[in-house]
C-alpha cells in the first residue's frame, strides 16, 4: 500500500525550513491565512483522496472567518463514492501570540454525496455542520503546523450522521 499524507508534507516542510530554534507568532487583524491538508491512499482494491482547504480572514486578532471546502473521493471494487462539503468556518483564537496558538471553532454549510456502482448511480444534498478545536504551531515565518480535532454532523434526507476526525495540515499567513 502506498500512502502519502498532509502530515508527512508538514513534517518535511518543517524540517526543510531549518527550524532549529523555537518560533513564536503574533496574530493581527490585517492577515489572511490559507490552511489545507490532503491524503491519498492507493492499494489493489481501494483508492482514496481526501483534501480540505480553508481561507481565514482575521476579523480581529482573536476571530477569523472564511470559506471552507472538503472533498473525499473513494473507488473500491468498481464502486465510486464522492463527498463534497462547502460552507463557512469561524474560529476563535484562545491565544494570539506565542509558541502554541490554541483555537476552537465551527463550520456550517452543505454536503453533496454521490455514488456510482456502474449499474446505478445517485446523489443527495444535505446540511453539514461541525465543531472543532486545535492548535497551530509556528514552524516558519508565516507558516504553521495545524492539528485539528473535529466533530462533524451531516443531515441528508432525514438521516443524521456524525463522526470525529483528526487532521494535521499546514497553514500559510500573508
Amino acid at each position: 500500500m502506498n500512502h502519502c499524507s498532509g502530515f508527512a508534507l508538514c513534517i518535511l516542510l518543517m524540517l526543510s525550513s531549518g527550524c532549529a530554534s523555537q518560533m513564536s507568532a503574533v496574530l493581527d487583524e490585517s492577515q489572511i491565512e490559507v490552511e489545507g491538508s490532503a491524503s491519498f491512499t492507493n492499494s489493489e482494491s481501494v483508492n482514496t483522496l481526501m483534501a480540505q482547504g480553508t481561507t481565514l480572514f482575521h476579523m480581529s486578532p482573536s476571530f477569523q472567518l472564511g470559506p471552507r471546502v472538503d472533498l473525499l473521493r473513494t473507488s473500491a471494487d468498481g464502486v465510486d463514492f464522492m463527498q463534497f462539503k462547502a460552507g463557512a468556518e469561524a474560529r476563535y483564537n484562545l491565544s494570539t501570540e506565542g509558541d502554541i496558538l490554541p483555537f476552537f471553532g465551527g463550520s456550517l454549510g452543505f454536503i453533496r454525496v454521490s455514488a456510482d456502482d456502474g449499474i446505478t448511480s445517485g446523489s443527495e444534498t444535505g446540511f453539514a455542520w461541525a465543531l472543532n478545536g486545535g492548535i497551530r504551531v509556528p514552524v516558519t515565518p508565516g507558516g504553521f503546523l495545524v492539528t485539528k480535532l473535529e466533530w462533524q454532523n451531516y443531515s441528508i434526507n432525514d438521516i443524521d450522521t456524525d463522526g470525529v476526525s483528526l487532521t494535521a495540515g499546514y497553514a500559510v499567513r500573508f
